[in-house]
């Protein structure tokens, strides 16, 4: 098994995880650096009055609860600009496609008001949120859904050695009928 074990430190600050029995951790400094995101100069987050009245702006027609806010309420322009966000950052599902997530408002907000969002810390929060609620599976494992397998193979490829990164590149993969749809990692926690 590639992956053995991860763990959120005590701090919440960095995980941990294990890679051919070598423990690795992976702190938001490190996140940051791999996937160049930027370090300074950022706006704050938008509060929920101005989530709220952004909303509001665009005609949402729904209950507004922000936690709980759709797609199919919005005009069909701002339904396919939601569509393309959830697309391309968005943590969705096929059975919650038509939410409109706290990070795709953020996103929206940032992209309609020109905001410079924070939105590595926003991103780390996630995993490490993902990471702390895992479910576990029949066999007593922790099953985490990964929403960001591209940014934790740039991570794990950061960490590991030419070697290692080598013996990866030979080894055989095979993908499974939900490999493109569900990518799923399974930890011994």
């Amino acid at each position: 098994m590639l992956c053995s074990s991860a763990v959120i430190v005590g701090d919440s600050k960095s995980f941990t995880f294990n890679i051919l029995n070598q423990q690795y951790t992976v702190t938001f400094e490190l996140f940051c650096d791999v996937l160049h995101f930027p370090k300074d100069r950022f706006d704050p987050l938008p509060t929920d009055d101005e989530l709220s009245q952004f909303f509001v702006n665009i005609h949402y027609q729904g209950p507004f609860q922000m936690v709980k806010l759709s797609k199919s309420f919005v005009v069909r322009e701002w339904d396919l600009f939601f569509d393309t966000i959830a697309r391309v950052f968005g943590n969705c599902t096929k059975t919650n496609f038509h939410c409109i997530t706290s990070l795709n408002q953020y996103i929206a907000y940032a992209i309609v008001f020109g905001r410079r969002l924070n939105f590595a810390e926003i991103l780390w929060n996630i995993m490490l949120n993902r990471l702390a609620h895992s479910r576990r599976d029949s066999d007593n494992h922790v099953k985490v859904k990964c929403w960001y397998p591209r940014f934790l193979t740039l991570i794990i490829n950061h960490l590991l050695t030419v070697e290692q990164v080598e013996l990866f590149r030979e080894a055989r993969f095979e993908t499974s009928p939900t490999t493109d749809t569900k990518f799923y990692t399974r930890l011994d926690v």
